[in-house]
């Protein structure tokens, strides 16, 4: 009994102090959510690819031939040259994985982010293109981007056309197809971190 007594005697030094060390503190309420903000690549914590203007540029291929030489990705294309596009695409964001998650339920394999052509930095630029092939087929565009600050505005035209061939190796009637192209993206920040901004196609 007296070994007992001497074990609970320090305990009993103790637990006045564990009743003081209770007191709760309310904290405010405490909001976690993901954000769209831009990051570098090197601290993304997942696999991205970007493909950026200048490969698009250079690339002797469409953007969907472009995203399908991305290791990890397929590509699949249906119709003819009317279920094609890319003019006006400035830069291509790939993200592969679970952090993909962060544009939608849909999203967890992997999304693909393509963005028109615009700036970076404060200035000015213009480019255009130029393509002919086969069965009459030609294709130009002009781009131009504007940014000063955190205003920006750029839009992009471009012409498809194409006489076409058959699809049916029982007649010559051409498939013909002509298509015209215009986008238009702005923003501004109006103040308090707050930006306006829209686009039209």
């Amino acid at each position: 009994m007296k070994n007992l007594l001497s074990a609970c005697a320090p305990l009993a030094l103790i637990l006045p102090q564990v009743a003081v060390a209770q007191d709760f503190i309310t904290l405010d309420e405490i909001v976690l959510s993901a954000t769209l903000a831009p990051q570098a690549i090197n601290r993304t914590g997942a696999t991205v690819d970007v493909i950026d203007n200048a490969a698009l540029v250079n690339a002797p291929v469409s953007v969907s031939g472009a995203i399908a030489r991305v290791a990890g990705t397929s590509v699949s294309a249906k119709g003819g040259v009317g279920g094609l596009t890319g003019e006006g695409i400035g830069r291509i964001e790939i993200v592969k994985g679970s952090q993909s998650a962060l544009y939608g339920s849909e999203a967890v394999a992997g999304v693909v982010d393509i963005r028109t052509f615009e700036l970076d930095e404060d200035g000015s630029k213009t480019r255009v293109g130029l393509e002919a092939g086969s069965f009459g087929t030609v294709v130009g565009s002009v781009g131009h981007a504007i940014k000063n600050g955190e205003t920006a505005l750029s839009f992009n035209l471009s012409k498809v056309k194409t006489d076409g061939f058959s699809a049916r190796a029982s007649d010559e009637e051409a498939d013909g197809f002509s298509q015209t192209l215009l986008t238009v993206k702005g923003q501004t920040e109006v103040g308090n971190g707050i930006i306006i901004g829209g686009s039209a196609l």
